[in-house]
């Protein structure tokens, strides 16, 4: 059967990137028409259809009056599309989720199977997609958008197949996009995850995703420079920065499970707030002392009497913390540490606890945390001092890289000890 759809299809793959479809931003008017064509054909809703191929540039005279015939068409006219999407990497899991439910509308299951099997990871259940085929055509049917057929269709392959995750290759912005619109269109709370470093590709839909109020959770690993061997490309610096600097956004950065478990647990029941978690590479000890007053944001670990100086940490950073106000006791000096997993959270609560927790009677503090520290100067102050990254990693194990930037016990002891007076 001739396409008469496929250079005006190619035209707007061309001219749409995939952040511009998924967040709705531009036309895309000709893909939506092809999706709709799928999705009426299955229901036998004809009237329409002739003047949605004339939008995609088909000539419905050439078509057959069958059903059948009017099957294979939109089959094809989806087929051709795909192969185009997969040589440009463009929505390509959007267009495989699209494909099956065509496949299912033609009969094609075993090839609507392998369009979703590639990109997910467990099989689908074939019996359960043969057994949904009438409820997908009529609930994709009612769709306004494309965009909310691509969602519904796949949270109802992706219950229908037990599956719950999605491989989306090297493509951030396209995994958060979808993340967005799954969250907008309700029923399911969606969570996506990349390297730290790799949420400068994805920054865009976390942005959307706080500015929608979509409680999306961004899961991030491998930190800081505790990367290692896979050097400064892969070391996050100012991620962590740029994350806590978007509004609405909020940040954690656990020093332990105890503090994850927090973490995801705000991420699950806010309802409104992004999160973003970063995760460490390393293995971390558990403390006594981390629980449930990690949702404020910062709260306090150790404390002593009559403190001289504040040890404020993060993550992995809390450890040296928390061993140097052992030997800064052994020195006679007294200290409190303090466990900053969220500054958005910590910046929620009202001042009498923020004052309790950071008093400003006590002006000799310490931020220990391995990224660029910007942003962190309000909390040590003009008396302060900053134990940060002030440039890019070096590829190195993470036990080689922490001595050589200063992320040591003995470094923060004396760092708190030239400040206490």
């Amino acid at each position: 059967m001739e396409l008469y759809a496929v250079d005006k299809l190619r035209w707007v793959f061309e001219a749409h990137t995939y952040g511009d479809a998924l967040c709705l931003y531009y036309d895309i008017l000709f893909v939506q028409c092809a999706v709709d064509i799928a999705c009426r054909v299955a229901c036998g809703q004809y009237d329409s259809i002739g003047e949605n191929f004339a939008l995609v540039g088909a000539n419905t005279t050439h078509l057959a009056a069958t059903e059948q015939d009017l099957l294979h068409a939109c089959f094809e006219v989806y087929f051709a599309a795909a192969l185009y999407y997969s040589v440009t990497h463009i929505l390509y899991y959007a267009w495989q989720l699209v494909g099956a439910y065509v496949g299912v509308c033609v009969g094609e299951y075993r090839w609507a199977c392998a369009m979703l099997t590639e990109y997910v990871e467990y099989p689908f259940n074939v019996a359960a997609l043969l057994a949904s085929g009438v409820e997908l055509a009529v609930g994709v049917s009612a769709c306004s958008s494309f965009a909310e057929a691509v969602v519904r269709l796949g949270v109802h392959l992706m219950l229908a197949g037990d599956c719950r995750n999605i491989h989306f290759g090297v493509r951030e912005h396209a995994m958060g996009a979808i993340a967005n619109a799954m969250a907008a269109y309700g029923g399911i709370h969606p969570f996506v995850a990349t390297f730290f470093v790799f949420s400068d590709y994805v920054k865009p839909a976390m942005r959307l995703s706080a500015l929608m109020e979509l409680p999306v959770t961004y899961v991030f690993s491998h930190d800081s420079i505790g990367v290692g061997e896979d050097g400064p490309t892969h070391q996050p610096i100012e991620q962590l920065a740029a994350m806590r600097s978007i509004p609405g956004f909020v940040d954690f950065r656990p020093a332990d499970g105890h503090e994850t478990a927090a973490a995801w647990y705000y991420a699950v029941t806010n309802g409104k707030h992004p999160v973003g978690i970063a995760v460490t590479r390393q293995n971390l000890p558990y403390y006594e002392e981390t629980g449930r007053e990690a949702l404020k944001g910062g709260y306090i670990v150790r404390d002593s009497k009559d403190a001289k100086v504040i040890l404020i940490a993060s993550g992995s950073e809390l450890e040296l913390a928390y061993k140097a106000y052992d030997e800064l006791a052994a020195e006679g000096i007294a200290a409190r540490v303090v466990s900053m997993p969220s500054v958005a959270l910590f910046e929620m609560q009202d001042e009498a606890y923020r004052e309790s927790v950071l008093p400003k009677s006590i002006r000799a503090r310490v931020f220990v945390e391995a990224g660029c520290g910007f942003g962190l100067d309000r909390y040590v102050g003009l008396d302060g001092a900053l134990v940060c990254m002030k440039g890019f990693g070096a590829s190195a194990p993470y036990s080689k890289l922490f001595p050589k930037f200063g992320f040591t016990v003995e470094n923060v002891v004396e760092t708190a000890k030239k400040l206490v007076k």
